[in-house]
């Protein structure tokens, strides 16, 4: 039997949390999912979940809109790591912080956000084709890992909390290709929203990686059990 770490937290009340790296830009495209038409482009998302006009403050968010069951409830990005300012060609290990708003509307009592990191060890020269199967993505598994599963329980419904699922982590190597995964686990009746989604990282050279974890100034959160399929 495969035991799979879940961090969960409970939201208490809106707050701010970690700041961006700096000198990082924000690896996400359509973060906010502003872009027109709205289809959530480069976002690849589930049959149940769509972007539509959250609030004045928020406009647009990805939101789940099945709320009888609990299929292709799900959000995912692939980010060219290459991209980012603060990559290294000689990197050998990576920080990566991510930070998102999510909401939840209606009975609040059992809905959850989970996020997720993935990302290959191996170079592919180009990004990674994922295939659906059964309403879920499947990432192709040469060299794939997954970070464990942070999950967030709301307190109060209607409320946007600012979370910070990983918090400046330290990966194992310095992958091109790195997955955002965003899963929806609503109940009946009850509709959550993710939007603001903000990633960002920097690469880390020997031996000043060993260094930063001598520093305290990444985290291991969220890895414990980092496992490769």
């Amino acid at each position: 039997m495969r035991l799979v770490y879940v961090a969960v937290v409970l939201l208490i009340a809106a707050s701010a949390w970690a700041s961006p790296i700096v000198g990082s830009s924000n690896e996400l495209v359509n973060w906010n999912f502003e872009n027109s038409p709205y289809d959530g482009s480069p976002w690849v998302i589930g049959t149940s979940v769509a972007i539509q006009t959250a609030d004045p403050a928020h406009s647009h968010g990805a939101k789940c809109i099945n709320d009888t069951g609990y299929s292709g409830l799900w959000i995912y990005q692939i980010v060219d790591e290459t991209t980012n300012p603060l990559w290294l060609d000689n990197g050998t290990r990576k920080i990566v912080d991510l930070v998102s708003d999510i909401r939840v509307m209606g009975d609040h009592t059992w809905s959850t956000v989970d996020f997720r990191l993935g990302w290959w060890d191996v170079n592919y020269a180009e990004k990674p084709i994922v295939t659906t199967q059964g309403g879920l993505p499947v990432f192709p598994t040469t060299g794939f890992h997954w970070s464990d599963t942070v999950e967030y329980h709301f307190a109060s419904a209607g409320v946007w909390y600012t979370v910070n699922p990983f918090n400046q982590i330290l990966l194992p190597e310095q992958p091109r290709w790195l997955v955002v995964y965003v899963d929806y686990n609503q109940a009946p009746g009850e509709a959550i929203w993710v939007d603001n989604v903000i990633l960002t990282s920097k690469c880390v050279p020997e031996p000043a990686s060993a260094m930063a974890v001598l520093l305290g100034l990444t985290s291991l959160v969220g890895l414990a059990g980092i496992r490769r399929k």
